[in-house]
C-alpha cells in the first residue's frame, strides 16, 4: 500500500514511502522538541503507537 492520505491527520509526524515498502517516520512536525533530542510529547506518542 502507497497512499499516503491515510496518515494526512497526523500532524506531528511527516511520512515518505519508499522503495520496497519502506514507512520513513519523521518526527519534525507540531509537539516535536526543538532541540537535537527526539522527544515527543503526548500528541505524538499517540500517533506513533497508532502507526
Amino acid at each position: 500500500m502507497s497512499d499516503l492520505s491515510l496518515y494526512a491527520h497526523y500532524t506531528s509526524l511527516e511520512l515518505r514511502r519508499h522503495d520496497h515498502g519502506v514507512l520513513e517516520i519523521v518526527m519534525s512536525g507540531a509537539g516535536t522538541n526543538k532541540s537535537r533530542l527526539a522527544t515527543a510529547d503526548a500528541n505524538m506518542h499517540r500517533e506513533l503507537a497508532d502507526i
